[in-house]
C-alpha cells in the first residue's frame, strides 16, 4: 500500500512540474532571439549584394539600349554626310558617346572600297561596329 500511496505522490510531482511551468523563460527567448539574429545577417547581406547586381544590369541594359539607338542614328545618316564625331548626351540622357567612320577593304584586296565605311561606336563602356554600303 505505501508503495502505490509513494507512486501517486511520485505521479502527482511530475504533473505539478508540468503544470507549472507555462511557457518559455527570458534566457530560451534571448538565446532564440541570438540565433534568428545570426542567420539573418547572411540573408541580409546576400540581398544587398543582390540589389546592387540588379542595378548594374539595368544600367548595361539602358545603355545598351541607347547604343543601338545612337547607331541607326547615325546609319540613317547620308553615306556621304557619315563622320566622325562624339557628344554627351542620347536621347535626354547624358552618356558620353564616340562615332568613328573608316573607309574599308571589303574585298581584302589591299584598297579601300569608297562604297563601304565601317561605323564604330561607343556609348559609355558599350562599343559596337558594322558596315554601310553606298547604295547606287
Amino acid at each position: 500500500m505505501m508503495e502505490q500511496h509513494e507512486r501517486k505522490r511520485q505521479a502527482g510531482a511530475k504533473r505539478a512540474f508540468i503544470h507549472e511551468r507555462k511557457g518559455f523563460s527570458l534566457l530560451e527567448v534571448i538565446l532564440a532571439l541570438a540565433l534568428v539574429s545570426l542567420a539573418l545577417v547572411p540573408i541580409t547581406h546576400n540581398l544587398a549584394g543582390s540589389l546592387k547586381i540588379e542595378q548594374v544590369g539595368q544600367n548595361l541594359t539602358q545603355n545598351v539600349y541607347l547604343a543601338r539607338a545612337k547607331m541607326e542614328e547615325l546609319l540613317n545618316k547620308d553615306f556621304e554626310s557619315l563622320a566622325d564625331a562624339n557628344g554627351t548626351v542620347i536621347m535626354g540622357n547624358t552618356l558620353p558617346w564616340q562615332a568613328h567612320i573608316f573607309f574599308y577593304d571589303g574585298d581584302g584586296d589591299g584598297d579601300l572600297d569608297l562604297d563601304l565605311k565601317r561605323v564604330y561606336l561607343k556609348v559609355g563602356e558599350i562599343e559596337m561596329e558594322t558596315l554601310r554600303f553606298q547604295s547606287q
